[in-house]
């Protein structure tokens, strides 16, 4: 932890024995801060580690010899200022492998004492535990981004990869069944070509399908300016229409009405007329009755001529 020298404790006795020092103070006489995350022992020592703190530095404490750090190793490379999360050590303990929290894997040369470089493949996220293989050069790694990856030592590349449904936080090789190299290879092998297939057809249905939507968006734009023109065009027909209909009903209402004012005259002339041909009808019948009346008149006075003449 921070401010945490490194310590060794008897686990029978519960007793410390051993308790590390902090190396010289920097080039302003300040402290040089304490923030161990991870270290490992040594195979043929028990009092030989190797440490990584949070400030980026990886660290070399032999219990025997003294309590100060046999040297203090630091990756200058610029950007590199990260803590490192985990360290191991390879079989022949010549070099050590150091995470980081942004997903970086590096390779550090014990004997020469220099970083070597990072290991193949992105990696999202912090690594939280590395594990290496009890027989083969290889180790695997697990972190945030929920995936397991095998990395070859030697040459630093990306053996395989699998994605779990859960976040990681530690991983150990089981002894019982061996791992097959070239398998783990020819996997890799087929997983890149299958990844490479992947991405073509993806990007190439991604450039498709934006086009498609640019098309779509284009024509659909076109079809609502279409409309919106075809509307407008068919609202102005339709006030035009309903202006011209309503004068039209107009023009009908008023023919209407000087129709029916018409037929009010000819209906009156009409009766008018039926009036005095009644009329003269009647006149022409009363005239026919005196006439007869006058005839029945003189027929009587024949008759009583007649008589009067009998008398005689």
């Amino acid at each position: 932890g921070k401010q945490n020298f490194l310590q060794l404790h008897n686990i029978t006795t519960q007793q410390q024995i051993w308790r590390a020092k902090n190396i010289s103070h920097n080039s302003v006489n300040l402290v040089q801060p304490i923030w161990i995350r991870d270290f490992k022992f040594f195979k043929d020592s028990n009092s030989k580690m190797i440490v990584a703190t949070g400030y980026h530095q990886l660290r070399l404490y032999d219990a025997k010899t003294q309590r100060k750090p046999i040297f203090n190793l630091e990756d200058k490379t610029k950007g590199r200022k990260y803590p490192y999360t985990n360290v191991i050590l390879s079989h022949d303990e010549n070099y050590a492998i150091v995470s980081d929290s942004i997903g970086s894997l590096s390779k550090f040369c014990l004997r020469q004492r220099r970083p070597i470089g990072n290991f193949k493949g992105k990696i999202s996220g912090s690594i939280r535990d590395m594990s290496i293989h009890p027989t083969k050069n290889i180790f695997t790694c697990v972190g945030l981004d929920r995936n397991v990856r095998v990395f070859d030592i030697d040459n630093r590349e990306l053996l395989l990869k699998l994605y779990i449904h859960q976040r990681l936080n530690c991983c150990l090789f089981s002894k019982e069944n061996e791992v097959d190299l070239e398998e783990l290879k020819k996997k890799k092998e087929e997983k890149e070509l299958w990844d490479q297939l992947q991405t073509i057809s993806y990007e190439d249905d991604e450039e498709s399908n934006k086009k498609k939507l640019q098309n779509d968006d284009d024509s659909s734009g076109d079809e609502e300016s279409s409309d919106e023109e075809s509307d407008e065009e068919s609202d102005e027909e339709s006030s035009d229409e309903e202006s011209e209909d309503g004068e039209s009903s107009e023009e009908e209402s008023e023919d209407e009405e000087s129709s029916e004012g018409e037929y009010d005259s000819s209906d009156y002339e009409e009766e008018s007329s039926d009036d005095e041909n009644n009329n003269n009808n009647q006149y022409v019948d009363s005239s026919g009755s005196d006439e007869e009346m006058d005839d029945d008149d003189d027929d009587e006075d024949d008759d009583d001529e007649d008589d009067d003449d009998e008398d005689d």
